[in-house]
């Protein structure tokens, strides 16, 4: 009995670690096909992940992109609005004083060598008028050379210094003449003391605006006074010596920002690397969004330091926004982020506002047929090179194409609109 109790007892146990194998066996296989499986599920689960990360990042890229282009579109009307009022201004300077018979002595405005005549020929007028265009395109290189030059040592305050006296001069001047001019022509008159505090509080106000502090469209509207006083004088220089010129310096504004070692592309690398503005008259059409942007937060095209070669106006323009109130109002968190939006915009130099408007001013004495044709052919070079700028996203030149199209439409409508207009008009037809 005994002998069969301890054989049950040893089947028992064998029984029992048979069990216990097979069971061990059963989780061990278990866990090899959960082992294998799971690769496959977290491969799976990373698929999808990343397809959803995907689409997450073509979302924000597409959303980043409408974004870009509505800033560009509202940045585009922002730049063209001064530039319109700047051009028509001076044609309708040009147009009261010429309607009046008032002509402006631009014999001093810049040092010709050559002197139109009416007996001379058109060759003799041609090479005559580029050796002025020359000329004038020497005293550029020359006064921008040597603003560079001041840059780089950092001589701002002979800089600054002789930028207030040509603001100034320009305001008082050049204003006070015009003023006179205008005034004559609408036959009005004013007593001398008057005439002489408007025109001091004018000259201080617009300094004061310009290079401290005022509200912004204050400022922006004295840089627009600037341009249009400069480009009325130098609309009246002889007409061939006038279209040298604006190719001249078409062609050496493409040269001075796009070359290696062109004064105005270092003046612009020289600003980005020290993380400062330009000093330099620029009209800024920064607007609360953001912009294409360089390496110091600014997209700036045809930055030419050539307002006026006669006194080498390149003042910095001094971005005094009167949105203080904003960013002070603002949470702490989003104050940077504001001053970061705040400071980024298209700025076009003030030299490309004077000689849009002096082609304007040409086309202007003209008809005003191939003022309408300029004007198109002027924004449409304007609104050509902000595209690129868009683009390549760098400073670029604002002068070769609208020049060029103004230029090219200027003679075109003078050649064939002009004398087809003009002949439909005495047959009496009406289209």
């Amino acid at each position: 009995g005994r002998g069969k109790r301890r054989d049950t007892n040893t089947t028992d146990r064998r029984n029992e670690e048979d069990d216990a194998i097979i069971g061990a066996t059963v989780d061990t296989s278990i866990e090899r096909d959960n082992d294998e499986s799971s690769p496959l599920v977290n491969i799976s689960s990373e698929r999808q992940g990343g397809e959803g990360g995907g689409v997450r990042e073509a979302e924000e890229e597409e959303e980043e992109e409408e974004g870009t282009l509505e800033d560009f579109a509202e940045m585009i009307v922002t730049i063209l609005q001064p530039v319109s009022i700047t051009m028509l201004l001076v044609v309708w300077a040009v147009r009261t004083l010429n309607a009046a018979n008032i002509t402006i002595d631009s014999s001093n405005v810049i040092y010709q060598v050559y002197t139109e005549g009416t007996d001379d020929g058109n060759g003799t007028r041609f090479f005559g008028s580029l050796l002025n265009a020359l000329v004038f395109l020497c005293i550029i290189i020359v006064t921008t050379v040597l603003f560079v030059i001041l840059y780089k040592f950092r001589c701002l305050k002979v800089i600054y210094g002789w930028l207030i006296i040509s603001t100034g001069t320009l305001l008082a001047v050049f204003g006070g003449y015009l003023s006179l001019l205008l005034l004559t022509a609408a036959n009005m008159t004013i007593d001398n003391i008057s005439f002489l505090i408007i025109l001091w509080n004018f000259a201080v106000v617009g300094i004061l605006s310009i290079f401290w502090h005022a509200p912004t469209k204050v400022t922006q509207g004295y840089l627009i006074v600037i341009s249009g006083l400069l480009a009325v004088y130098f609309t009246r220089l002889p007409e061939w010596t006038t279209w040298c010129i604006l190719g001249v310096v078409a062609i050496y504004d493409l040269f001075a920002v796009l070359c290696p070692r062109g004064p105005l592309k270092v003046l612009v690398e020289t600003a980005q690397e020290r993380q400062e503005p330009i000093p330099a008259l620029l009209y800024n059409a920064s607007v609360v969004m953001m912009m294409v942007d360089n390496e110091d937060g600014d997209t700036e095209i045809g930055a030419v330091p050539m307002s006026d070669v006669r006194v080498s106006t390149t003042s910095h323009a001094g971005h005094h926004d009167d949105d203080d109130s904003l960013s002070t109002s603002l949470p702490p968190s989003n104050e940077h982020q504001q001053q970061q939006r705040e400071g980024k915009g298209i700025k076009l130099g003030l030299g490309d506002f004077v000689f849009y408007s002096v082609l304007m001013g040409r086309a202007a004495l003209f008809d005003m047929i191939t003022v309408f044709t300029c004007f198109i052919a002027i924004i449409t070079g304007l609104f050509a090179t902000l595209l690129l700028l868009a683009v390549f996203k760098k400073a670029l030149p604002a002068l070769p194409i609208s020049i060029g199209f103004g230029i090219m439409f200027y003679f075109l409508t003078t050649s064939f609109l002009w004398p087809f207009v003009l002949s439909i008009g005495q047959n009496g037809v009406f289209i």
